[in-house]
C-alpha cells in the first residue's frame, strides 16, 4: 500500500452509514493536472479514542491526549502534533510537518469533485507560509451534501463521551468515499479500514477554510502488531494497543473498543482545520 510521510491516499471502496452522504466510487488519474485549491492542514486533533499512559508514582494512569504529565515526560499528543504543524523546531526554514488537502473544485454545492491528501513542504513562519506538493496519491471522489444534509459524523455506539466530542460535519460540506488507507501520525503508521474524509465549506474573509473530520477503523490485531518507537517514555517498544483503552496492558478504567464487520478494534476520529497558505 502506498504510504506518505503523514498520511496516505484513501483507496479501495468501503461502506458508509445509511443516513450519511453516499459517494460513488470513481478511480481518477494522478494529481499532475490539479487545478483546484491547495489547503494546509493547520490543526489536527485526535478526539476518540483517547490515549492513556501509566506514568507510575506519583501520577499513575494519565490521559495524555490533550495534555501531558506534570513533569513533561509524557507530552500531550494533540499539542505535540500541532506544534509540528505550525512551527519550525528544526530551524531549517520549513514547518516540521506539512500535510496538505487538495480539492477540485473548492466550492459549496459543487458535486461531484475530487480530493487528495498530500505531503508537502511549507515555509516558516506559518503566518506567511507558502507550500509546495512533495508527494500525493490518487485522488478520491467527493460529493457535497444537500441542504440540511449530514456528510460524516460519529457512528452509533463508537465514541466514549470525551470532551471535546467528535464533531458532525453538516451541510454545506463534502465527503469522500469510504476507503482503506494508511494514516501516519508522529511516525506511527495506522492501517485504517473504511477511512473517510469530510469537511465544511467556510467562505471567510481571510480565505477558504474547512473544519472537518477524518475517521477510520483500526483493528485490535493491527494495533497489537504496531511497535511504538523506543524513545517514547513509559511505552517505548510496546505495542500501540497499550495506549488504547481496552487494549492489552492499557491502564484506563474504561474500554473504548468497537466492533466493525465482526472485527474488534477502535474507530479513530480526528478533527482538522485547513486553510489556504496565503490566507
Amino acid at each position: 500500500m502506498r504510504r506518505w510521510s503523514w498520511m496516505a491516499a484513501l483507496c479501495l471502496a468501503g461502506s458508509v452509514a445509511a443516513e450519511e452522504l453516499a459517494v460513488d466510487t470513481v478511480f481518477f488519474d494522478g494529481w499532475e493536472s490539479f487545478q483546484g485549491d491547495l489547503l494546509r492542514i493547520n490543526l489536527l486533533a485526535l478526539r476518540d479514542p483517547h490515549l492513556y499512559v501509566d506514568t507510575g508514582f506519583p501520577f499513575g494512569c494519565l490521559d495524555i491526549t490533550d495534555q501531558g504529565d506534570p513533569l513533561g515526560l509524557a507530552p500531550g499528543f494533540n499539542p505535540a502534533l500541532n506544534q509540528s504543524l505550525n512551527n519550525d523546531g528544526s530551524g531549517d526554514g520549513f514547518l516540521d510537518a506539512s500535510p496538505l488537502l487538495l480539492i477540485e473544485p473548492f466550492a459549496a454545492g459543487a458535486s461531484p469533485g475530487r480530493v487528495w491528501l498530500a505531503d508537502g513542504r511549507c515555509s516558516a513562519p506559518a503566518a506567511t507560509t507558502s507550500c509546495e506538493i512533495l508527494t500525493a496519491g490518487l485522488p478520491q471522489p467527493y460529493e457535497s451534501a444537500p441542504l440540511d444534509g449530514l456528510c460524516r459524523g460519529p457512528l452509533p455506539d463508537t465514541t466514549s463521551g470525551y470532551q471535546p466530542p467528535v464533531l458532525a460535519v453538516e451541510d454545506p460540506c463534502f465527503a469522500s468515499a469510504p476507503a482503506d488507507g494508511v494514516l501516519e501520525l508522529q511516525g506511527i503508521a495506522l492501517e485504517l479500514v473504511d477511512s473517510s474524509l469530510a469537511g465544511s465549506w467556510v467562505d471567510a474573509a481571510d480565505g477558504l477554510v474547512t473544519a472537518g473530520l477524518l475517521r477510520g477503523f483500526l483493528s485490535e490485531e493491527d494495533a497489537d502488531a504496531i511497535v511504538l518507537p523506543e524513545e517514547l517514555d513509559f511505552v517505548g517498544g510496546q505495542p500501540l494497543s497499550v495506549l488504547l483503552p481496552g487494549g492489552a496492558g492499557n491502564c484506563a478504567p474504561g474500554d473504548d473498543r468497537d466492533v466493525h464487520q465482526g472485527v474488534t478494534g477502535w474507530w479513530f476520529y480526528l478533527e482538522f482545520d485547513a486553510l489556504r497558505p496565503d490566507a
